[in-house]
């Protein structure tokens, strides 16, 4: 019975110096000679989990705008990470107070920030929108727009301490709109001439800094480095305020070998009071009749305001007397003008 007391005892007195451990590793930036001071004060970790629970980040984002805003919401940082392995997170070196960050991902040269000082602007005043001409040439094609970026938006607020490191996660959310369309006949197809281009009309285009819709997640589990204990906490999800400004979309597309036509849209988050016009030409020629896809979307009971994922696949059918159903890429759901199919 003694031996195995003492045996219980060592047992208790490992456990206890791996948690003491641990604690440390936490707590410091670096084990390796004598402790050194971190180069940062707050630490602000980026996840992307798609239908999951693991952090698949890198497989979607490419680069981050970070925009950070005092108490008071003026500009204080911005910061560019164009490195995928150091994607995962923010580090920044801030005087004691409460912050905002704001990050954008993915912009590149479709999407711009509008001009900021920092120290004078005022996040109230940021906007980012899409310039993305189709042509540039002074023609009636100038002022469609071609795709956006597929970008991710980050939104949080934090607090910096006189002493330690301020963590926290930060959950990015599709701030774009994936819309794939495959038009086809039920009868014979036009012919193929080469020039057929969809638009896509009555679009957002420009998004204030700031969120429109919190949507709590689920709870999560974590290391609070404060308190010292694990804590489950809301995760929140933010989706950024649209701005009245539209655009009209333009993309050229070809006819496939079975005499369908395909194409991918990808434009700012659309809203349940958006109406995207959509239309495929010849040149300049309408091949079918315009459909506002507002009302398949309406049907289909998709809120589009606080859905967290706006990926699409939609079959339009175009039947000889020129009617139209529009329909998810599995199931047919809204006759445009007849009757309704059942739900998803």
């Amino acid at each position: 019975m003694r031996i195995q007391s003492v045996h219980i005892d060592l047992k208790r007195l490992l456990s206890a110096f791996i948690c003491a451990l641990l604690l440390l590793l936490l707590s410091s930036c670096s084990l390796d000679g004598e402790l050194e001071e971190c180069r940062y004060n707050a630490r602000l970790e980026y996840w992307y989990t798609g239908s999951g629970t693991a952090n698949v980040l890198p497989d979607y984002i490419h680069s981050m705008q970070e925009f950070i805003f005092d108490d008071t919401g003026i500009l204080r940082q911005v910061n560019n990470l164009v490195d995928r392995n150091k994607i995962l997170y923010g580090e920044f070196t801030l005087g004691p107070g409460k912050y905002t960050l704001v990050t954008w991902a993915n912009v590149d040269t479709a999407s711009h920030v509008n001009e900021s000082v920092i120290g004078k602007t005022k996040l109230s005043d940021m906007q980012l929108f899409l310039d993305n001409p189709y042509s540039t040439m002074k023609s009636e094609y100038a002022y469609w727009q071609k795709n956006a970026e597929k970008l991710y938006y980050g939104y949080t607020t934090f607090s910096v301490r006189e002493r330690g490191v301020s963590r926290q996660r930060i959950d990015m959310v599709h701030s774009h709109c994936k819309l794939n369309i495959m038009v086809k006949w039920t009868g014979k197809p036009p012919a193929n001439t080469n020039n057929f281009v969809m638009t896509l009309r009555d679009v957002p285009s420009s998004y204030t800094f700031s969120p429109e819709y919190e949507i709590k997640g689920s709870p999560l589990s974590y290391y609070d480095e404060t308190e010292g204990l694990i804590t489950r906490a809301g995760i929140f999800y933010y989706i950024p305020q649209k701005l009245e400004t539209q655009v009209d979309h333009r993309i050229d597309v070809k006819m496939e070998i079975t005499g369908s036509v395909s194409g991918e849209f990808v434009t700012y988050r659309l809203t349940n009071d958006t109406h995207p016009l959509f239309c495929l030409y010849a040149g300049d020629t309408p091949v079918i009749k315009e459909i506002d896809l507002w009302k398949y979307f309406r049907t289909m009971q998709i809120n589009l305001d606080e859905n967290l994922r706006q990926e699409f696949d939609l079959v339009v059918e175009v039947d000889p007397s020129g009617g139209i159903i529009v329909s998810s890429a599995v199931v047919m759901d809204w006759n445009d003008g007849g009757s309704i199919g059942g739900f998803i």
